[in-house]
């Protein structure tokens, strides 16, 4: 997997590297149902446009992952 779809929470001898500055926006915005980082990024993108984000993808033959990475972003980040 490629760009955002292959992070990985990254371990030093003292514990986890410190939550990139974009997770932490992404809390600070949170709904009351998310469930992690993924679900608010969904719920902002769908606010945005997504719909329109995932119809071009299909029409120029990329998958859009945006199911998969949502719940990667989840596991990665949750509330």
């Amino acid at each position: 997997m490629t760009g955002y779809a292959s992070i990985q929470r990254e371990t030093q001898p003292n514990g986890p590297v410190e939550k990139p500055r974009w997770v932490k926006l992404l809390e600070r915005i949170r709904g009351p149902a998310d469930k992690g980082v993924g679900d608010t990024a969904q719920r902002l993108v769908a606010r945005f446009g997504g719909e329109r984000v995932k119809a071009f993808a299909d029409r120029i033959g990329i998958p859009c992952g945006c199911a998969d990475r949502q719940e990667q972003w989840n596991a990665l980040w949750p509330y």
